[in-house]
């Protein structure tokens, strides 16, 4: 999630569902990589440890959970234009919210591409499709793809140079 191999401003709506939750020393991080690929809207079911009990927020402090959304949403540029708690919970300690983001507008020269073409995970390189993998003329770095997946994680990558 700290590298999403997909173009900038490629996906029109970004959501997700207690994806970022475990992730509280990294939200910036994430949220940054959201905010860098998704030209829409971010919609993101997640907890919400503002409006919890002490309890609940002891034990989402213990767990490493998300905290802030609000504050490193505006502190990137972002802007959270609704948030809602969730009637139905599943755990009263770990309340869902829905918060709908608004993304920044980034001022930056980067591929603006469709949602078919693939990046370097991390960056703005362009991975070009070959036969049963991708690869990034620029880094040399070249990805499988198994069963017409491609594995586009770093740990992952072959240095194929040659190519």
């Amino acid at each position: 999630m700290k590298r999403i191999p997909l173009a900038y401003k490629s996906v029109d709506i970004t959501t997700s569902s207690h994806a970022l939750e475990p992730n509280g020393g990294n939200l910036t991080i994430l949220l940054s990589e959201l905010f860098l690929v998704t030209r829409g809207k971010l919609i993101l079911f997640e907890p919400s440890y503002e409006t919890i009990s002490d309890e609940g927020k002891a034990r989402m402090d213990k767990l490493g959970y998300i905290k802030g959304m609000h504050e490193v949403v505006r502190s990137l540029g972002g802007r959270v234009v609704e948030f809602k708690r969730m009637p139905t919970i599943a755990n009263s300690l770990n309340p869902t919210a829905c918060f709908i983001i608004d993304p920044p507008i980034i001022n930056e020269t980067k591929h603006v591409l469709n949602a078919d073409i693939f990046m370097l995970p991390g960056t703005s390189l362009l991975l070009e499709k070959h036969e049963g993998f991708f690869v990034s003329k620029e880094s040399g770095l070249a990805f499988p793809v198994l069963k017409s997946i491609p594995v586009l994680k770093t740990d992952n990558a072959v240095l194929a140079t040659a190519l």
